[in-house]
């Protein structure tokens, strides 16, 4: 029963955290229009961010597709090279079975997501009507709580609600600098290395570290999956180099630029990874940090305005 209810919500969740993610470039794409009239600018800013989410994707499509393509026709003509000459037909048998299992693991995924394409496509049309009215839908929002708990918690939900959106926006906006940062590191490093297909690698790894702690690892798989083909030594320095910059990530970059940009120490803030990740997967991963960086300064202020009350 719980899990139905959870998979019913889970559109309306994905719509939130979609809702703002965009609102960040939305709102900078406003200030750029400040001389329309509001109900102009808010439409024009969604059309702009719109059409900037969907050509990043059809980049991001149109590098990576024809790249993993090639990997994989590579990777099952290189099988006989990859596997050396010892038993070759009993091991040429057992590689071309685990390619047959890793396609049909492909497959399944394929088919998962386009299950989940119908909770993307409600959460996305969500999101953009919770954007287009969203002052309107906070005044309504207040007006419900002041009916139900009164104007001064009315207020304070609304003083909280505020400084939520404020923490995800700088949270947001720390992690695509890290992102920017992690990505150019990798073309580096993969340049001076002499490994191939650099700039898909470096993409792709950009783009899934936004997902934060572990969502560069997806990154990883596939840049394994396309360097494989040319050469196995170069693929396992590809994951050492992988694990040293992820390492740099983690205790350097991360803190730094994320972590100081929502005020949360590095270990809570992957508490709030794991147990974002554990509740809510993947929107989890996303919305956990700012949630927890709102409460860990709730409680902070909570146990200074104690102490000072115990020390008057």
């Amino acid at each position: 029963m719980l899990g139905r209810l959870f998979d019913a919500l889970l559109p309306f969740l994905w719509g939130g955290a979609l809702a703002l993610f965009l609102n960040v470039p939305l709102c900078a794409v406003e200030r750029r229009l400040a001389r329309l009239p509001l109900r102009r600018r808010r439409g024009v800013a969604l059309i702009v961010v719109l059409a900037a989410l969907v050509g990043a994707l059809a980049l991001g499509v149109w590098l990576l597709l024809p790249q993993l393509a090639v990997a994989v026709v590579q990777l099952t003509a290189a099988v006989p090279r990859l596997v050396g000459t010892v038993q070759l037909e009993r091991t040429v048998q057992g590689a071309e079975n685990a390619l047959v299992s890793l396609m049909q693991a492909g497959m399944g995924a394929a088919v998962n997501a386009a299950a989940h394409l119908g909770n993307l496509l409600a959460a996305l049309v969500l999101a953009v009507y919770l954007l287009a009215d969203k002052e309107g839908l906070a005044r309504r929002m207040f007006r419900l709580l002041q009916a139900i708990a009164g104007r001064q918690s009315a207020q304070q939900a609304a003083a909280l609600g505020r400084r939520a959106v404020t923490v995800f926006s700088r949270f947001i906006a720390g992690q695509c600098i890290e992102a920017a940062i992690l990505a150019g590191l990798f073309v580096l490093t993969l340049f001076v290395c002499r490994m191939p297909n650099v700039l898909p690698i470096a993409a792709v790894i950009g783009v899934t570290a936004l997902v934060p702690v572990f969502g560069s690892f997806v990154g990883c798989a596939v840049g394994i999956a396309l360097i494989l083909p040319y050469s196995m030594q170069q693929a396992g320095w590809f994951v050492v180099l992988f694990l040293c910059l992820q390492q740099l990530e983690n205790n350097l970059i991360y803190p730094r630029v994320v972590g100081s940009r929502v005020g949360l120490p590095p270990l809570w803030v992957l508490t709030a990874v794991i147990l974002g990740g554990g509740l809510f997967g993947v929107a989890g991963l996303v919305l956990g940090i700012p949630a927890m960086s709102v409460l860990y300064h709730l409680g902070k202020e909570w146990v200074n305005s104690r102490l000072e009350g115990a020390n008057e």
